[in-house]
Order: C-alpha cells, then structure tokens, then sequence
C-alpha cells in the first residue's frame, strides 16, 4: 500500500505492489484516481445512495457499498471526525420521521463501527424531514 498526504487534504491510501517493477524513481503519474480532496472544515460530504426499505433503518448491500467508501477514506484520515446525518421523506408522522431518522443515522454509524473505525471519530444526528433533500414536504 501506498499512502498519498499533503497538508489540507485528505490522504488516500492506494494498492501498490513492487511485483514486475524494475528498481529506480516510482512516477506519481503511474497511480490513477490519487487526487485528493481538500479539506474544508463544517462542510459536508454528501454520500450518494444511501437508501432504505420504507419504515426502515437496515442498512442495504447498495448503502453498504457507499458506506465502505465512508470507511476507508476514514480508516485512511485517522484524525477525521464526523457527524453522519440522515434525513427521511414527508410521509408519515413529523415525530415518526425524526426517530426513524436518528434510527437510519445511527445504524450508519454502527455499520462503519464494525467494520473497523473508532467510535470516537463519529457522532450521528438524525433530521427527519426537517431538511429535505427534495422539494416534497407535507402534502406534497
């Protein structure tokens, strides 16, 4: 493995394997897809799919994959913290929906737990329909 860091940015791990090399100057250039992100304290990094069943808070296989991502880039950033969110639709109750909610966040966090980061390097906070991800709020 190959660690990638520069100050300000997110470091990034990647494979690398000196199998069929000849001995001399490794070139970044060979290493696609070691862009790193830059670091901006308080903003958010949006996860895509991260979807449940209705009334719901397992984690599905197609979360887990965007999850593992989470995971690694967290495993990767030792020093990382994070508050994991999660946000539901208008249907159902406002109440129902911010424990359901808080319920998706924290099976989240629960789900990266187990699959090797510390708990301390996390905090999960539910919205419910309080902020909406689309424009359909009650009665819409």
């Amino acid at each position: 493995m190959m660690r990638f860091t520069s100050e300000g940015f997110f470091s990034k791990v990647v494979p690398f394997s000196t199998v069929n090399k000849e001995p001399g100057i490794i070139h970044i250039e060979e290493f696609s897809g070691t862009e790193l992100q830059k670091v901006e304290l308080n903003k958010a990094i949006e996860l895509e799919n991260i979807l449940y069943d209705y009334n719901s808070a397992e984690i599905r296989p197609d979360a887990a994959k965007e999850l593992d991502k989470l995971m690694k880039m967290m495993l990767d950033n030792p020093s990382m913290y994070i508050e994991l969110g999660s946000h539901t639709d208008a249907r159902g109750e406002d109440s129902y929906n911010q424990q359901l909610s808080e319920r998706r966040a924290k099976a989240a966090v629960e789900y990266i737990i187990s699959k090797g980061v510390q708990a301390s390097m996390m905090i999960y906070k539910g919205y419910g329909e309080s902020e909406l991800r689309n424009n359909c709020g009650n009665g819409i």
